[in-house]
């Protein structure tokens, strides 16, 4: 049964069409008894729905799933999913270090471990993140590309236009790996050499 303020009108064309003229004219929203009871704050604010009047549904843990018209859960994009990332570091360094990645076009399959990482170095200590995703000057962010395998537990990783280029820990097996094929490429007289799909020199300094 419509309801404006305290007036309840009958259930049909005629009743309805009352109820909304009512409740144009007082400024009072109309309420249908098959929609559930609401509270208000006082001046007429809805408890429980969002700016535009949506309600969200909270699931376990009370996090709340925002829904679109029609019921469909809306899915967070991946500019949203690392501005999530970067917001979360307290650090300005960091967080530029982050927006730089996310500037460039970086694979997926790189991106969860370039921000954990940058996450993970930005928690131990405040304005690490910089020091663990770099980018150097002169590379645009905007042509930073994400050719290239980054292997488990990297110590840095620069965002270049040529890909992205990690370093490891000296005895670890990537390290390792990468010497050999350096020593290999040198003894064949080659200026360049390929290691996990990015182009090396083997010019020594």
């Amino acid at each position: 049964m419509p309801k404006v303020g305290d007036k309840e009108f009958s259930y049909d064309a005629a009743g309805m069409a009352a109820a909304k003229q009512e409740s144009e004219m007082t400024g009072i929203p109309m309420k249908n008894a098959m929609e559930r009871s609401m509270t208000e704050y006082a001046g007429g604010g809805k408890i429980g729905f969002d700016s535009i009047g949506r309600m969200p549904s909270y699931g376990h843990g009370g996090k709340a799933k925002m829904y679109e018209d029609g019921g469909q859960v809306k899915k967070k994009s991946l500019k949203d999913k690392l501005k999530g990332v970067a917001d979360k570091l307290k650090s300005i360094n960091a967080k530029k270090a982050l927006k730089t990645y996310k500037d460039g076009k970086v694979q997926k399959k790189n991106e969860k471990k370039i921000n954990k990482m940058a996450e993970s170095a930005e928690n131990k200590k405040k304005g690490s993140g910089l020091d663990t995703v770099k980018r150097p000057a002169n590379v645009d962010p905007k042509k930073v590309k994400s050719t290239g395998k980054i292997r488990k537990k990297p110590q840095s990783v620069t965002l270049t236009e040529g890909g992205v280029y990690p370093t490891y820990k000296k005895k670890s097996k990537p390290a390792k790996s990468f010497r050999k094929s350096f020593s290999e490429a040198r003894k064949a007289g080659k200026k360049t050499f390929m290691w996990d799909g990015r182009k090396y020199s083997t010019k020594v300094k």
